[in-house]
C-alpha cells in the first residue's frame, strides 16, 4: 500500500505584502522549539534510549568540547535542557550578560525587602495608622532613591538580535553547531544544580 501525505501552507508568510505560506516556508518559531525538543527527548528517555547525565558528545560527537576559565568541563543533555550548561543566549557580550544578571538580582532583592517590610508593618498593626502611613511613605521614598542610583542595563529587543535573522541555510542541526563552536561559556556548567545537590546531601547526612 502506498503512503500518502498532505503538505500545505496556511496563512501569510508576509502579511504586509500578502505573501502566502507554502509547505517549504520557514517560520521563526523561536522558543516553541524547546517544547518540541523536550517531547522528543522525553520519548527517547522513556524508551531507555537516552542517558541524560553522560556528556552530550556521546550522542553528538560534533558538539565542541568546552572549557570554563581554562578548566575542561562536561556538558550533558540534562544541563542543556535545564539551561545550566553555560551556553549563551543571543547576546554574545559576556560583560553585558553579567551586568543584566546583577541588575535583575538586585531588583529581586529589593522586592523581597519591600515584602518583608510590609509584613513587619502589618504585624505592628496595634500602632496608630498615622505612624504606619509615615513608615510606608518612608520605605517608598527610600526605594525610589535606590532605584534612581542603580542604572538599569539596556536590554536588546528581539529585533536587534542579528542571529534571529540569519539567512544562512544549514542542511541539518549538526551543521548549525558552528554558531556556538568558539563561544566561551558564560558560567560553569551545573553551578546552580551542583549547589542544590550539595545542600540535599548535607541535609541527608
Amino acid at each position: 500500500m502506498e503512503n500518502y501525505y498532505c503538505a500545505q501552507g496556511l496563512g501569510y508568510a508576509d502579511v504586509e505584502n500578502r505573501v502566502l505560506c507554502k509547505p517549504e516556508t520557514v517560520m521563526r518559531i523561536a522558543s516553541i522549539s524547546k517544547s518540541l525538543t523536550m517531547v522528543a527527548l522525553a520519548k527517547l528517555w522513556e524508551a531507555g534510549k537516552l542517558d541524560l547525565d553522560i556528556p552530550v558528545q556521546y550522542y553528538v560527537p560534533e558538539f565542541p568540547e568546552k572549557e570554563y576559565e581554562g578548566e575542561k568541563v562536561s556538558v550533558t543533555t540534562r544541563l542543556l535542557i535545564s539551561h545550566l550548561s553555560g551556553i549563551r543566549h543571543y547576546e554574545k557580550d559576556m560583560k553585558k550578560v553579567k551586568e543584566e544578571k546583577a541588575y535583575k538580582a538586585l531588583k529581586m532583592m529589593k522586592e523581597m525587602m519591600e515584602t518583608d517590610q510590609e509584613k513587619e508593618l502589618k504585624e505592628k498593626g496595634g500602632k496608630s495608622n498615622e505612624k504606619s502611613d509615615f513608615a510606608k511613605a518612608k520605605i517608598e521614598q527610600d526605594n525610589e532613591a535606590k532605584g534612581r542610583n542603580s542604572k538599569p542595563v539596556k536590554k536588546k529587543n528581539d529585533f536587534e538580535q542579528g542571529e534571529l535573522y540569519l539567512k544562512e541555510k544549514f542542511e541539518n542541526s549538526i551543521e548549525s553547531l558552528k554558531l556556538f563552536k568558539n563561544d566561551p561559556l558564560f558560567f560553569k556548567p551545573d553551578r546552580v544544580g551542583g549547589r542544590e545537590r550539595e545542600r540535599e546531601r548535607e541535609t541527608l547526612t
